[in-house]
């Protein structure tokens, strides 16, 4: 008996079963959990590590370079003949190293790591997980560019506010929380803390003053997030700290 493909609509199209001997498609929604399954005894080291997903972090403490350099070392061999035995590698062209202190005669002191007789490079702010760190943790320069950030999107909420037409205070609120607090509130427990944040606090006033359409002299602590129906900023990073810990 002959059979056609007659019933096929020539728009669809047949997709064809392949085998992967190795890895996962990109964007496989099994990709993060298989990954933590696949690395979940990785190798215990003297150093801390932070792990989340296939970026690694590795910290130390110590009384001098040297001894942190010895003991980061020591333990990146380990880790490097770990990932090597389940087929992975440890890019050193991708890693990055700093050194977290106060001592400002030493500020422009390199780490030196090793990776494959390859040096680790050095880098002044480096960005982990989304946070942009500083060699003293003041996070002033994630601060100033999450400033800038919110700069960009307040203008945003702006144009919807409109001055001949516009939105709901309602629309707008929720378009700022959206848009706006999201980014906002990004890893603030890390950060709520730093004296920079008043930076933060300036645009989010700013982005409460366009949902109330109120001027700026309107009293920010008393007036201003009851007219927005917000909270101000310091409670909301209070709130989440708490959150946070009590979670842990």
């Amino acid at each position: 008996m002959k059979t056609t493909n007659s019933s096929i609509p020539k728009n669809v199209q047949i997709i064809k079963k392949k085998v992967l001997q190795n890895g996962l498609l990109q964007g496989s929604i099994l990709s993060p959990i298989l990954f933590n399954v696949y690395t979940a005894d990785i190798i215990r080291t003297n150093s801390r590590k932070l792990i989340y997903a296939d970026d690694i972090g590795i910290v130390k403490q110590g009384k001098t370079f040297e001894e942190i350099e010895y003991n980061l070392g020591k333990d990146l061999a380990k880790i490097q003949k770990y990932l090597k035995t389940w087929y992975l590698i440890l890019n050193a062209s991708k890693s990055i190293s700093i050194a977290f202190h106060l001592n400002n005669r030493e500020a422009n002191y390199k780490i030196m790591v090793n990776v494959n007789e390859e040096v680790i490079p050095n880098e002044d702010f480096p960005r982990y997980l989304g946070v942009k760190l500083d060699r003293a943790l003041t996070f002033k320069p994630h601060l100033e560019g999450l400033k800038n950030k919110l700069k960009t999107r307040n203008n945003i909420i702006s144009k919807l506010a409109g001055t001949t037409w516009g939105c709901k205070a309602n629309t707008l609120r929720i378009s700022a929380m959206a848009l706006v607090y999201s980014a906002a509130e990004y890893c603030e427990p890390a950060w709520t803390r730093s004296t920079h944040s008043k930076k933060i606090d300036t645009q989010l006033n700013h982005t409460m003053r366009i949902i109330s359409r109120t001027v700026k002299s309107t009293q920010i602590q008393q007036w201003l997030p009851a007219l927005a129906n917000i909270a101000p900023a310091d409670l909301r990073r209070k709130a989440a700290t708490h959150s946070l810990l009590n979670k842990i």
